[in-house]
């Protein structure tokens, strides 16, 4: 293994770690949860940070949070790739997702 390689292998653990510790901090959740289409999926949601992650694998073509979610709309400073995930935040789409899963919440006695 050359040393770039070697580099990159370290990189690439560094952020896959970064990542687990910010979805640690999330529920994960059928994306119905948040007052989106069902066929969504799971996603990862932090109110107290006001982001919304979704898995899409090695393979961003097809996000179904994008498509069925509507969240292909979000501009693109909103979004980060990071991994295997996508990261939305910063804007109404986002937020009126998350007023909606923690009205949810909280109706049922749980804290978010």
């Amino acid at each position: 293994m050359s040393e770039f390689e070697h580099c990159l292998d370290y990189f690439l653990e560094e952020i896959e770690s970064v990542v687990d510790k910010q979805l640690q901090k999330a529920y994960r959740v059928r994306a119905d949860a948040c007052g989106l289409d069902c066929r969504c999926g799971w996603i990862y949601v932090c109110a107290s940070e006001g982001w919304i992650a979704f898995y899409h694998g090695k393979v961003l073509i097809g996000n179904r949070l994008e498509y069925y979610g509507g969240f292909e709309y979000i501009p693109y400073e909103n979004k980060a790739f990071i991994g295997e995930y996508t990261f939305y935040f910063g804007c109404e789409r986002v937020q009126d997702a998350i007023k909606i899963f923690e009205e949810k919440i909280l109706s049922i006695g749980c804290d978010t």
